[in-house]
């Protein structure tokens, strides 16, 4: 597997790992920590979940838009993971400080909603490098990242049965998910293709400017 692959996998990794976690655990934190009954905890869970589809969509919107004013191609990627990995790992530390479920709740939404924009970023960049290779670099970063994911859940229990609380693990989980940028900017360095003949960002800003 080619080094930047490896780099592509730990962006994917991080994702998976906030979004595996707050995906097994919400209802558990809002029930056992915070108080919040049945009724209200089977409602509050999946807004933030509603908030990923209006993150991703507006972001293939803006991405689209900033490519549109001649953005380069890379430049659009790299903002746009910015914000998928920073704003959810500072809702992660936010939300260490929420002791009522509406807030708590407002903090995960912020996460997960942000988290997905993630999808005209890390996923659009490995259409822009590998047209022809995106779909098996994805399988594997995802299931590399998938895999890790379930260590995460598992993890979770364990620091919280340890520490009575959730603060370790929303640290952790928002020091992964700040690590995916940087980890996308070390892989992103390069505009070669990853495989020869597969076409280059070269030719993507080119096509850009075309339309």
């Amino acid at each position: 597997v080619l080094p930047r692959v490896w780099g592509f996998t730990w962006v994917h990794l991080a994702m998976n790992f906030i979004y595996l976690v707050l995906l097994a655990w919400v209802p558990f934190y809002l029930h056992n920590d915070l108080g919040a009954s049945m009724e209200v905890t089977s409602v509050l869970s999946t807004i933030p979940f509603a908030g990923m589809a209006a993150g991703s969509f507006s972001a293939g919107l803006v991405a689209d838009f900033m490519l549109q004013r001649g953005v380069p191609t890379k430049s659009v990627r790299r903002i746009i993971m910015a914000v998928a990995t920073f704003t959810p790992a500072l809702a992660m530390v936010a939300l260490t400080q929420m002791t009522t479920p509406v807030p708590a709740v407002a903090c995960i939404v912020v996460a997960l909603t942000t988290l997905a924009v993630s999808s005209a970023g890390f996923h659009a960049y490995l259409q822009d490098i590998a047209p022809k290779l995106s779909g098996r670099i994805v399988g594997f970063t995802n299931t590399v990242g998938t895999l890790f994911g379930f260590f995460g859940t598992a993890l979770t229990g364990f620091l919280h049965d340890a520490t009575g609380s959730f603060h370790a693990v929303f640290l952790i989980t928002g020091a992964v998910c700040a690590s995916a940028w940087f980890a996308f900017y070390v892989a992103t360095m390069s505009d070669a293709p990853l495989l020869a003949n597969y076409g280059s960002m070269d030719s993507v800003d080119a096509s850009t400017d075309e339309q």
